[in-house]
């Protein structure tokens, strides 16, 4: 029969290994965000630990830019879900693959805004003040960069997506003309027709990438203004 002195006994060994268990996953887990966190810039406006269930830093880095962060990623992958869901209706629809040149007119002018508004973005940071304040605060000159690099290739994403467009639309006005053609079909407007996959896919993921990066670089942009 097991005596009271040996339960005891056995109760303390087992708390001393389930400690050391947590004091391991602890351990493991706060070298893991420390080798995280030396790619992300702290915050310059640290926030104090937490006191009367104010927000604390968490791991030496500021619970805003935890929250600035997780934003960032949800505007990437809703916009990348709405591009997924329209490629997974489109693909097996030609309808939904019809271009004619009101829409090919649409979206090359919105293409055209987001250079434009790239552009007009980048001339503003490289000509403002960031050059003199970022070497004091390191969250504005890694942001500064972040933004000049998104918007950059931003512009360049969407000339490519313009090309593609128009490259498309040409393509499809000649198919859907040669169709009709063919079968002796009189069209009332030759200037439509509908894309294939590869080229809606071609389309869609460049344009995509414009849109994330045009999206990043004037997120990044407002975190600069607010750590001025």
């Amino acid at each position: 029969m097991v005596s009271v002195a040996q339960l005891v006994e056995h109760r303390s060994v087992a708390r001393k290994i389930t400690h050391s268990n947590t004091l391991t996953w602890r351990h493991l887990t706060t070298i893991w965000l420390q080798q995280f966190l030396r790619f992300v810039p702290q915050s310059s406006h640290a926030l104090k630990p937490q006191v009367n269930g104010r927000i604390r830093r968490m791991n030496g880095v500021s619970i805003w830019t935890w929250v600035f962060y997780f934003a960032v990623i949800s505007f990437i992958a809703v916009g990348w879900w709405f591009i997924w869901q329209y490629w997974d209706r489109a693909s097996s629809s030609e309808q939904l693959r019809w271009i004619n040149v009101d829409n090919r007119t649409m979206y090359v002018d919105a293409l055209k805004t987001m250079i434009t508004a790239s552009g007009i973005a980048v001339a503003l940071v490289a000509s403002s003040a960031v050059g003199s304040v970022r070497n004091k605060n390191p969250i504005v000159e890694f942001s500064a960069k972040v933004a000049v690099v998104c918007l950059v290739s931003c512009v360049c994403l969407s000339l490519t997506a313009i090309m593609a467009l128009l490259r498309g639309y040409e393509l499809a006005q000649a198919k859907f003309t040669a169709r009709s053609r063919a079968t002796g079909t009189k069209v009332n407007v030759e200037e439509q027709g509908p894309l294939t996959n590869h080229q809606l896919l071609c389309i869609l993921v460049l344009s995509g990438l414009s849109v994330t990066c045009f999206v990043v670089g004037f997120v990044f942009l407002g975190r600069i203004a607010l750590h001025f």
